[in-house]
C-alpha cells in the first residue's frame, strides 16, 4: 500500500513511550496543554504549552511529559518528496506557519491532499507572479477549482484573501526597493504591480505602519 505524503496526529495523555523513535518523514509539532521535555540523544530540551518544534526525517527522539492534569500535542509529518510537492522549499515554512495558529487555537485545521495541493499551488502560482497583473479567476484556473474553493481554502491556511497576499508579496518587494535605492517611489510602485498609486500607499501604511515616503527618509 503507497503511503500517504502526510498525516496529521494528536497526543494526549502522560504515557511515557519507553525508547526513543524516528521517523521516515520530517515533523512539525507544538505542544497545546501541558509541559515536558524533548530527549533527542543525550541532550533534553525543555517543552511548554505553545512550543513548536521541528525533526528532520530519521532524528531518533523521546516526548517525556511532565506529570500534570492533562497534556495535547499536535503534530505533523511529511514523507519523502511530498513537501516539495506542495511548494518550492524556501516556501514551506510559509505554508505551515497556520499549522501552528491552529495548534494555538487560532485558525482551523485544513487536512487532505487536495486541499493542501491546491493552496499550495495557489502560493506558488502567486510567489512567481505576484508582481503580474492577474485575476482570482486566473489564479483559479491555474488550480484547476472554482474561484470560491481556492479562495476559502487560501483563507483557511493564510488566514487573509490570495489578492491580500499578493499585495502583501508586492508591498515587501517595494520596501526592499526603497531601502535599497535612490529610484522614485512611484516607479517602484509601478515594478510592484499597483496601476494605483494611493492604492499602494495605502497598503504600504497597513503592511509597515509607516508611508514609503517615511521609510525612504529614515534611509538618508
Amino acid at each position: 500500500m503507497e503511503r500517504p505524503p502526510f498525516h496529521i496526529g494528536m497526543r494526549v495523555g502522560n504515557e511515557i513511550l519507553q525508547k526513543q523513535c524516528s521517523h521516515y518523514g520530517i515533523e512539525f509539532g507544538a505542544l497545546i496543554e501541558g509541559r515536558g521535555m524533548y530527549r533527542i540523544g543525550d541532550k533534553e530540551y525543555a517543552l511548554e504549552a505553545g512550543d513548536c518544534y521541528f525533526f528532520d526525517a530519521n532524528l531518533p527522539h523521546l516526548l517525556i511529559p511532565d506529570a500534570g492534569p492533562s497534556f495535547l500535542s499536535l503534530f505533523i509529518e511529511i514523507y519523502g518528496a511530498a513537501i516539495h510537492a506542495l511548494v518550492p522549499f524556501e516556501d514551506n515554512i510559509e505554508l505551515l506557519k497556520p499549522f501552528f495558529d491552529t495548534a494555538a487555537g487560532r485558525a482551523p485545521i485544513v487536512t487532505g491532499q487536495p486541499a493542501l495541493a491546491i493552496v499550495g499551488k495557489a502560493q506558488r502560482y502567486i510567489a512567481d507572479n505576484f508582481r503580474n497583473s492577474f485575476t482570482l479567476a486566473d489564479l483559479a484556473r491555474q488550480c484547476c477549482a472554482s474561484e470560491s474553493y481556492v479562495s476559502h481554502m487560501f483563507a483557511k491556511v493564510f488566514n487573509i484573501s490570495p489578492i491580500r497576499y499578493r499585495n502583501e508579496m508586492r508591498i515587501k518587494w517595494a520596501y526592499q526597493k526603497i531601502i535599497e535605492n535612490t529610484e522614485s517611489i512611484e516607479s517602484i510602485a509601478d515594478q510592484a504591480g499597483f496601476s494605483s498609486y494611493s492604492q499602494f500607499v495605502r497598503l504600504f501604511k497597513s503592511v509597515s505602519n509607516k508611508s514609503p515616503g517615511q521609510l525612504r527618509q529614515s534611509k538618508i
